[in-house]
């Protein structure tokens, strides 16, 4: 290619002509032998073309090795002989629903998984598919406590109870971003659903 002179300097018409000539392009088109490609005609001071640039760099970060236990053989689910009384299932049993009606928005409904879990470290994700509020009509004479919306999400020993956080046999985090552990209460990260 040409060399260019700085943009602040005008080159001359002798310094023009003593630069040897670009690289001619020629297209060619479906010809014999042509294909698809461009032909560049050579000349006395033409370099080697530079290997084009490789892809994207290696991931850095491998997948885990893959575990040798057991592998569970059933869906997550929740069964109805661990759940509240107010609390309703869903036809596969993978989405749940506290009932509200008739003062039942005032009780917690509680929920068990089927999957037990070891020794390690372990996440899993809640969706909250509906956010209800509860509204009332109350007299200007009455106080009514209205209901508050109240998630936790947590483990507990298979016989604990299903109300979590009440014993020894059970953790959870709550809306307010609590860890809530043996009734002792301390914040670890932001409120969320409020």
């Amino acid at each position: 290619s040409r060399a260019r002179p700085p943009p602040c300097i005008s080159p001359s018409a002798d310094t023009l002509n003593a630069m040897p000539p670009a690289p001619k392009k020629a297209r060619t088109e479906g010809g014999e032998g042509a294909g698809d490609s461009e032909a560049v005609e050579k000349g006395e001071d033409d370099k080697p073309e530079e290997p084009e640039e490789q892809g994207p760099p290696p991931e850095l970060e491998k997948d885990a090795v893959a575990g040798k236990g057991a592998k569970i053989k059933n869906a997550a689910t929740f069964l109805t002989q661990d759940t509240t009384m107010n609390c309703a299932l869903s036809a596969h049993g993978n989405i749940l629903m506290p009932l509200s009606d008739g003062g039942l928005q005032f009780l917690l409904s509680g929920a068990r998984s089927n999957v037990g879990l070891k020794a390690g470290r372990y996440l899993f994700e809640v969706k909250v598919l509906e956010l209800t509020s509860y509204l009332e009509e109350g007299s200007v004479r009455q106080r009514v406590l209205l209901p508050r919306n109240l998630l936790r999400i947590g483990l507990s020993a298979p016989g604990a109870s299903l109300f979590l956080g009440d014993a020894e046999d059970s953790i959870y985090f709550d809306m307010d971003g609590a860890l809530v552990y043996n009734k002792n209460k301390e914040i670890c990260s932001q409120k969320f659903g409020q």
